[in-house]
């Protein structure tokens, strides 16, 4: 520990986590984490849409909400 120039730049590099990219939604304003689970989640839960993962009309309709 003797080449580190501060303890808390450590603990933020190391220890803490790191934060997840995230999107906004273009409806709402809602901001969702920047993956496929997270915003199909979202338009289920926020906006009652049924989506499933592998159709295509479900990626139309998520780049509909999110940019």
């Amino acid at each position: 520990m003797k080449n580190l120039k501060n303890r808390e730049d450590f603990i933020k590099e190391n220890i803490l986590p790191r934060p997840y990219p995230k999107t906004k939604c273009l409806e709402c304003g809602e901001e969702v984490c920047d993956s496929l689970r997270s915003k199909i989640w979202h338009l289920e839960n926020k906006h009652y849409l049924k989506l499933t993962k592998g159709d295509y009309v479900s990626e139309k309709t998520i780049r509909k909400y999110f940019p």
